[in-house]
């Protein structure tokens, strides 16, 4: 049931508080528009995370409980997902120079398969793909801006076509809350391998998206444009407005952030 397509704002900054040693950012994500809730442990790392996900079996929305196991020097090394307190699956890490290059996961209610995950050369997460008995299900391809703004997001299938697109044309950048979860242990959404970027375009901003037709060619099925948002002290997204190209249907999300002194 794992990896499922969610579309998410996210990022890594840091704050300053005196003209010589950086200070840590305090700041702690709490909720946002794909995180029903989280929780941290002793070491202000994440412990757990309530996330919302599409349950194709009920074709119901369901409740994921993620809990994060962490080694002595605070890498990763396993999520357990449970739903209804019902194990569903596990998956452990492997790191390559620092960073996650394969995840294998397996479980009661999920296939044996692992994903492999590729870098750009700034070390953003381009290239995640899920493999189950040796073969491609699909993979999901990332492209950023110089600003870190997430710019581009595919879906490509077993068969190497691409059948879903994003693409973003933001005007500016603001820092995203959920970037806050790297420093806290989480490398990327591990649930669905969406990054966490390090920033999300300001108003104005513009999002097509494309689909596969019934013959298989990529046509645009909507678009959607940024058209309010709110930051705290920090200058992290508290709020975010969305509406239709032609400003109709407006959808707000909001984010929660605790220890923001």
């Amino acid at each position: 049931m794992k990896k499922l397509i969610i579309f998410f704002l996210t990022g890594l900054m840091a704050l300053s508080c005196s003209d010589h040693d950086p200070a840590p950012d305090t700041c702690k994500l709490s909720t946002s528009p794909t995180v029903k809730k989280l929780t941290y442990d002793g070491n202000s790392r994440v412990a757990t995370m309530i996330t919302e996900v599409f349950n194709s079996m009920t074709m119901q929305p369901a409740d994921v409980l993620s809990t994060f196991s962490y080694d002595a020097a605070g890498k990763l090394t396993k999520t357990a997902y449970t739903g209804n307190g019902i194990p569903i699956s596990e998956e452990t890490y492997t790191y390559t120079d620092g960073s996650v290059s394969q995840v294998n996961f397996s479980g009661p209610q999920s296939p044996t398969g692992l994903n492999n995950l590729s870098y750009d050369a700034a070390g953003r997460l381009s290239r995640y793909t899920v493999e189950v008995g040796g073969k491609l299900q699909f993979a999901q391809t990332y492209a950023y801006n110089a600003d870190g703004v997430l710019t581009e997001r595919a879906v490509v299938d077993g068969q190497g076509n691409t059948v879903f697109k994003a693409v973003t044309k933001p005007v500016g950048s603001v820092k995203s809350p959920e970037q806050l979860l790297v420093s806290r242990g989480l490398p990327y959404l591990v649930a669905t391998g969406d990054p966490f970027v390090s920033a999300e375009g300001g108003i104005g901003t513009v999002r097509d998206y494309f689909s596969t037709d019934n013959t298989g060619k990529l046509v645009p099925v909507g678009s959607e444009k940024i058209t309010a948002l709110k930051t705290n002290a920090k200058g992290y997204i508290t709020e975010l407005t969305v509406a239709d190209s032609d400003g109709k249907n407006p959808s707000t999300s909001t984010y929660t952030l605790l220890d923001c002194n």
